[in-house]
């Protein structure tokens, strides 16, 4: 029987990826790993830093209470972008000219704040990993969870294969745990860097 697996506070930290691979890595089959998928709760870096009612809440809100993965998906990158945006308006002059292009695209906020070393390389790689997977749900809407390239985000790459997963419903399951993870890294390591963006109001407007 395997053990159960630790709580532990959600981090950027590669050991916490290690241990998270090497518990599902010690799973014997499908059926094991989507039970204890299904038992197991997240405890997640919500209450460091991120206050009741700002957009990182509802952002953690989304993330960890949504079923409805594109969903959840296309929330979470409405949210991030809200986010580029406030830093792009913190470090930019004249930056709201900019803001209101229709052209300026996430892509370009991303690349602008890149090229400016605004974003470290962790965080940028992310950031556009998580806007690949959103553009491809925005061209197939029945895009696979299971097709997800999670091995291309931080600190996960060649830990993700330490599980084995033999059919595609357990992968699935799988995939939707890890990005959940990975979102939460991604916030938490934001928050970390731009400590003012904790403080932003939630509006339903940037979900519309």
């Amino acid at each position: 029987m395997a053990r159960k697996m630790p709580k532990i506070w959600l981090s950027e930290d590669y050991e916490i990826c290690v241990i998270i691979m090497d518990y599902f890595g010690s799973l014997s089959s499908d059926e094991e790993i989507i039970r204890h998928l299904e038992q197991e709760k997240l405890t997640v870096s919500i209450l460091k830093g991120i206050k009741p009612g700002s957009l990182g809440a509802e952002f953690y809100k989304i993330v960890f209470s949504e079923d409805n993965i594109l969903s959840m998906i296309l929330k979470a990158h409405l949210i991030i972008e809200r986010f580029l945006n406030i830093i792009i308006a913190n470090k930019f002059k004249n930056s709201s000219k900019l803001l209101e292009k229709t052209n300026f695209t996430f892509f370009l906020k991303l690349e602008v704040l890149n090229s400016k070393n605004y974003l470290d390389e962790v965080l940028y790689s992310d950031i556009n990993q998580l806007n690949r997977i959103r553009n491809k749900f925005a061209h197939d809407l029945f895009y696979n969870t299971a097709d997800f390239e999670l091995n291309k985000f931080y600190c996960w790459g060649e830990l993700y294969n330490k599980v084995k997963l033999n059919s595609i419903q357990v992968k699935r399951k799988f995939n939707i745990f890890i990005l959940k993870n990975i979102l939460d890294f991604l916030l938490s390591r934001l928050t970390k860097k731009y400590p003012f963006i904790s403080e932003i109001k939630f509006d339903n407007e940037i979900l519309d």
